[in-house]
């Protein structure tokens, strides 16, 4: 009978085989998973490629990264997942065949046993965001390979943001490369720096009325609405000044339609 193995020993096999053809030791990995923010040393290694050690959701996400940081060539999570002859067990799920649990990662269920999925309804999704999750962060450290996990990871949340996909649509670049010119540019997002800005401009809106009233007075009124009116005139100067700035960097034109 073919034997079951949990996900995490299955990776850590995968992860060993890996390594071991890149020509690096237990310790060269585990500084690399340090070098990725995750406190491994060589007998972390050891236990999860021995099966004894079971990953956490943050390693297993941050795994493309470490990779990276050992000098490990891969494309995202999937390159990380099991044989496809190897049958392992991922929450309720037992005895998943490894190119089913490849199928679940890309949000594909055809091949998975449908009491197996009902078990778990949400593992299909949950799966396809690690692997986008993971693929983004490998990308961003072989684009980028001095930004710390730290900066890499305000580089993909600042890609959903939505300042940072409107222009990027403008500029026809996805929201990460954008992202990733800004943090390197300036050290933040484009929607972090233009706040940045409004508040070294602007300053902060007018304080409340009394506090022993708790009322708004007419000139609280009146200085927050000339406050609002000021950000928004503002606002709009310095988008189109950061943008400058980014299309310079890229040696392209300007993406305004008039």
């Amino acid at each position: 009978m073919t034997e079951i193995l949990s996900l995490s020993h299955a990776i850590g096999l995968k992860l060993r085989n890996l390594r071991l053809n890149a020509g690096k030791t237990q310790d060269q990995l585990a500084e690399g998973a340090r070098a990725a923010g995750i406190d491994w040393t060589r007998n972390s290694v050891a236990g999860l490629e021995s099966g004894r050690r079971q990953l956490s959701a943050d390693e297993l996400l941050l795994l493309p990264l470490v990779a990276s940081r050992t000098g490990i060539t891969i494309e995202g999570l999937g390159d990380l997942l099991p044989a496809e002859g190897m049958l392992v067990s991922v929450g309720q799920l037992k005895g998943v065949k490894g190119q089913h649990l490849r199928d679940l990662l890309w949000g594909h269920v055809t091949g998975v046993d449908e009491e197996q999925l009902d078990s778990e309804p949400e593992l299909a999704s949950d799966l396809k965001d690690w692997q986008k999750f993971s693929k983004a962060l490998a990308w961003v450290s072989r684009m980028w390979p001095e930004a710390s996990p730290e900066e890499a990871s305000r580089i993909l949340t600042d890609a959903g943001l939505l300042a940072e996909q409107q222009l990027a649509k403008r500029l026809a670049m996805t929201p990460l490369e954008l992202s990733l010119l800004c943090h390197q540019l300036w050290g933040m997002g484009l929607t972090s720096k233009r706040e940045f800005h409004l508040e070294t401009i602007i300053g902060p809106p007018p304080i409340e009325g009394p506090a022993e009233t708790g009322e708004l007075s007419d000139e609280w009124f009146e200085e927050h609405e000339q406050w609002t009116l000021s950000r928004r005139a503002t606002r709009g100067h310095i988008v189109r000044e950061l943008t400058e700035e980014i299309v310079d960097a890229l040696g392209t034109d300007m993406p305004w339609d008039t």
